[in-house]
């Protein structure tokens, strides 16, 4: 499978020398579609509103525990069309709510590794 390549720091479509789109497939494509689920809001993508991490009700809800935030988590990844399974998943609460989130994954097409920062 393949779909368009973002740019993983301005979320814009990324553009080649030649001027078209460029296309990500593979274990690339797996990781983008990590991070990008990772950092949709439940109920905020129009042709899927069950996916997303729910911030509000989970992330961001007073009390949430340690381990509901990485239960929230892990279900985003293990829901990623081609994700095999979760390696590992470390979830550190920064200052302002800020989550850093790093994980591996096993997929289809390989290991795939990321740190993505939410709640910026």
């Amino acid at each position: 499978m393949i779909d368009l390549k973002l740019d993983p720091i301005t979320n814009d479509l990324v553009i080649g020398t030649d001027g078209e789109f460029v296309l990500t497939g593979g274990v690339d494509l797996i990781r983008q579609r990590v991070v990008y689920r990772l950092r949709t809001h439940a109920g905020r993508w129009p042709l899927d509103l069950s996916m997303g991490v729910d911030y509000l009700g989970v992330i961001f809800a007073g009390g949430a525990t340690d381990e509901d935030i990485r239960a929230e988590l892990l279900a985003e990844i293990t829901a990623v069309p081609g994700v095999t399974g979760v390696d590992t998943l470390e979830v550190v609460r920064l200052a302002g709510g800020i989550l850093n989130v790093t994980f591996s994954a096993e997929t289809d097409e390989g290991l795939i590794a990321g740190v993505v920062r939410l709640g910026d």
